[in-house]
């Protein structure tokens, strides 16, 4: 019995494993989602902003006295009003990189510390070597000692 009372607790911190693992990717997933909509928003606001200063430029292009474009107070503040959605869409590229970067650290992070479990002869966690039965159960793997012939006495 107790192997099988070792196999479910090994199961059951593999579970809490994976719960993690979904949990945490559930979340930089929602996060880059959310900031891939702001991206999406600043965009639209960008191609609004653009028809505007199009218009404008029109309505400049079409009166009898022909003034330099960009001297124009409207032109000014559309252009303005555009670089600042240009720099919070880059602004939130970066965000996304970030939440990136931190999500790939926790994993290595997390890898390590599994990794140092295993070292340690953990029997709570799966370890290097460790193998499934055909129904996906993780199993030790072989003990060389226990397959060796019997030593004559």
């Amino acid at each position: 019995m107790p192997t099988d009372e070792r196999l479910g607790d090994r199961l059951r911190k593999q579970i809490r494993e994976i719960y993690s693992v979904a949990s945490e990717k559930t979340e930089e997933y929602a996060r880059i989602g959310k900031k891939r909509l702001d991206i999406l928003s600043l965009s639209r606001d960008v191609a609004r902003e653009k028809r505007a200063l199009g218009d404008r430029v029109y309505d400049l292009s079409r009166r009898e006295e022909a003034a330099p474009v960009l001297d124009d107070v409207t032109v000014k503040a559309i252009l303005g009003r555009i670089s600042r959605l240009e720099e919070e869409i880059r602004e939130r590229e970066a965000e996304i990189l970030k939440v990136r970067q931190e999500a790939r650290r926790a994993r290595d992070q997390r890898a390590e510390t599994l990794a140092s479990q295993n070292r340690n002869g953990d029997p709570g966690v799966p370890f290097a070597g460790a193998t499934e039965d055909a129904a996906g159960v993780p199993t030790d793997p072989p003990d060389p000692a226990e397959d060796a012939e019997p030593r004559g006495i």
